[in-house]
């Protein structure tokens, strides 16, 4: 017999960071899946509307779904589409794992660490 799913929000934080106008730093805590995905797709949708690269720190991620992976392919292809570049940073080994058994890491860039704003400054002339 299939159980109820809980229809209360799972335990998910978002915070953004503007680092000028090249860098956005998304920074995602707790558990990411159908009960809470819209709130990383909106402050991702914020973020690549302001900077040129945004960074999805899941540092702090402790569960994924389907959910979290359709959202980071729709917000890749935004981010190409409008010439800005999606970056995902510090992936735990489980997550990482899902990454490689779908294909994200091959679709995805992807990074052990954050670069930071020093590495999107541009060089002096």
């Amino acid at each position: 017999m299939w159980a109820a799913m809980d229809s209360s929000r799972s335990p998910l934080r978002v915070d953004s960071r503007q680092d000028g106008s090249n860098l956005a730093v998304v920074e995602v805590v707790g558990e990411i899946d159908m009960t809470n995905g819209d709130r990383l797709e909106a402050a991702l949708v914020a973020a690549l509307s302001t900077a040129v690269t945004v960074e999805v720190d899941l540092g702090g991620v402790s569960f994924l779904d389907s959910t979290a992976i359709n959202t980071l392919v729709r917000m890749h292809n935004r981010a190409v589409a409008g010439g800005r570049r999606l970056v995902v940073t510090r992936l735990q080994p489980f997550a990482r794992d899902i990454f490689e058994i779908t294909g994200l890491l091959t679709l995805l860039q992807v990074r052990a660490a954050s670069e930071g704003a020093v590495a999107e400054r541009p060089s002096a002339p």
